[in-house]
């Protein structure tokens, strides 16, 4: 239950924060000057400029990610605990919303420009794959006894 909360809550602040992008964002808006610019862009690739144009294929990746991560919450979620619930639920959400925009308008809307550092604009919905991204890893580094194994085996210290 809590995983289909997540997962609809992201795509919706997602889709919501980019329609208002679209349609408020006329020309960039400093929010904190020198630091966070609201900045409406069409981004046909991915993070970085990244694979420019493949729209289709980045859409069947999108759809693709959602997939695997809402297939590993039904499979793992009760024994593998809330972290990991929350991780896959935020990725999935994320993936989700930058999926629909994809498929609905050809490009994701990004609006997030970090002006303080050279760094890509960005959405919610990256925002939510990289939080949960985040979590996934301290899931996989705090809480996943089988991170460390290699063929069954206790990794040993030299």
């Amino acid at each position: 239950m809590l995983e289909t909360v997540i997962i609809i809550l992201s795509v919706i602040i997602d889709q919501i924060t980019k329609h208002i992008a679209s349609i408020r964002l006329l020309s960039p808006y400093d929010i904190i000057p020198g630091v966070i610019r609201l900045h409406y862009v069409k981004n046909t690739g991915m993070a970085f400029g990244l694979l420019k144009d493949q729209t289709a294929f980045l859409a069947a990746v999108s759809v693709i990610m959602t997939g695997v991560m809402v297939y590993a919450l039904i499979k793992y979620s009760k024994e593998c605990g809330k972290l990991f619930s929350v991780s896959l639920s935020m990725i999935a959400g994320g993936a989700a919303g930058n999926a629909i925009d994809r498929i609905i308008r050809g490009f994701v809307i990004d609006f997030i420009d970090p002006v303080f550092v050279d760094f890509a604009v960005f959405n919610a919905a990256d925002s939510f794959i990289t939080i949960g991204s985040i979590l996934f890893i301290i899931y996989l580094i705090f809480y996943d006894k089988t991170i460390f194994r290699n063929s069954g085996n206790d990794i040993k210290s030299s």
